[in-house]
């Protein structure tokens, strides 16, 4: 079988929620609305990471990562991590699918303006299928942003031929 380099899988899938499902542990409720003030619109980004075509059986396809930091970018919004911020300082950006858990992100314009927060894990388990198995990209971002974020990431899934679907 040849090497996979640049294609799809069947098993390819992003879900979109705004808001909560009311499935959501408490402490992972508790991130976002600590800057509900400031960032009211909460939309989570859900990863799948099972793979049964695989031999693993669980994969993070890093490039799912990297299709949502591109719809970041098409906002205007770069990724960095909070620990790098320095406002009116050099700050890196993070490299499309380099996101891991145990970072907190920010979202940063051009002109180094705070305009949203990321939160990321891994949920190997739950109540929800909306979680299970999937890695977790959460955003706490103003609503007009939030809204166009989600149709961006939604675009950009139709466009690669990965599934997609928003959460009622």
């Amino acid at each position: 079988m040849p090497l996979a380099t640049d294609t799809n899988f069947k098993s390819d899938d992003i879900g979109i929620l705004a808001g909560f499902d009311e499935s959501e542990p408490k402490a992972w409720a508790k991130w976002s609305k600590q800057f509900k003030d400031k960032f009211p619109c909460r939309i989570v980004f859900a990863i799948n990471q099972h793979y049964p075509e695989l031999n693993s059986g669980c994969y993070r396809n890093k490039n799912l990562i990297a299709l949502t930091q591109e719809a970041f970018r098409e906002l205007g919004l770069f990724v960095v991590i909070a620990d790098n911020y320095s406002e009116g300082g050099i700050v890196p950006t993070e490299l499309f699918g380099s996101l891991e858990t145990g970072d907190d992100y920010l979202l940063v314009d051009k002109e180094q303006q705070i305009c949203g927060r990321l939160n990321l894990w891994d949920s190997l388990g739950g109540k929800s299928p909306f979680y299970h198995d999937r890695f977790i990209i959460e955003v706490v971002i103003d609503e007009k942003r939030g809204k166009e974020l989600a149709k961006i990431v939604e675009a950009k899934c139709r466009a690669k031929s990965v599934g997609c679907k928003m959460a009622a």
